[in-house]
């Protein structure tokens, strides 16, 4: 019993171990954008970003593009949302201004990876990420 005990430990820690040892860098692949369509009267839509890589994430502007029928104008935001691995958030709300005409944008967003911990800038460094360069562009349509 104390044997299949230990091994059951060994295997365990092994298999923890090997987990932390996973690097996912912030890119095209891992950092995806969605939008919730409202339902209802009110046509309004919540953008979102997920974040899918090991790293956390800073969101830094988003833009709304070819706004037809769109509350509010449409010219770039400098946000500063923090999205840590694995989690998705809110980076914006689009509502329509009347209801009836069409209604339709474009969105785009930048990120960042969030290097204010120094084990995340040690960590993107070992995996040849570049750290200092510019906030990255994305494109999402609704």
């Amino acid at each position: 019993m104390k044997r299949i005990l230990l091994c059951t430990l060994l295997l365990s820690s092994a298999a923890s171990l090997s987990a932390q040892d996973v690097f996912i860098a912030p890119s095209r692949r891992t950092i995806i954008a969605s939008t919730d369509f409202g339902h209802g009267r009110d046509r309004s839509h919540t953008l979102y970003v997920r974040n899918e890589s090991t790293i956390p994430i800073i969101v830094s502007g988003v833009v709304l593009l070819m706004c037809e029928n769109v509350k509010g104008e449409c010219f770039p935001q400098r946000t500063n949302i923090a999205i840590p691995p694995g989690a998705r958030r809110s980076v914006g709300h689009v509502t329509q201004k009347v209801l009836g005409p069409r209604f339709g944008y474009v969105w785009n967003f930048t990120y960042r990876a969030d290097t204010s911990d120094a084990k995340v800038v040690e960590l993107l460094r070992q995996h040849g990420v570049a750290v200092d360069g510019p906030s990255v562009p994305r494109d999402s349509e609704p």
